[in-house]
């Protein structure tokens, strides 16, 4: 559904960003690297599905934030499956 968005042209000279995010881990760094990874392949996915001119491609970049920002309480796997996501903004 996202990818049939973009092709319409409705974010057109907006930025969209892929951001990861993942449960609480002990070691912080690996958390972020994870959620950076995460959010990349998200991303990747979404372009070798549409075909985007370079402007488009230019405004769509992938982050990680590790675990902060969680949505439910970690320790649990729904906990952490609920933590360890994706979102889309838009600007």
């Amino acid at each position: 559904m996202l990818a049939d968005t973009i092709k319409t042209d409705r974010f057109k000279g907006r930025a969209i960003y892929f951001v990861g995010f993942n449960f609480d881990a002990p070691d912080q760094t690996r958390n972020i690297e994870r959620s950076q990874q995460q959010a990349a392949d998200v991303l990747q996915a979404l372009l070798t599905k549409i075909k985007t001119s370079d402007g488009q491609l230019n405004s769509m970049v992938s982050m990680g934030f590790g675990s902060i920002l969680p949505n439910t309480c970690d320790g649990s796997a729904i906990g952490n499956r609920v933590n360890n996501r994706v979102e889309v903004w838009i600007k």
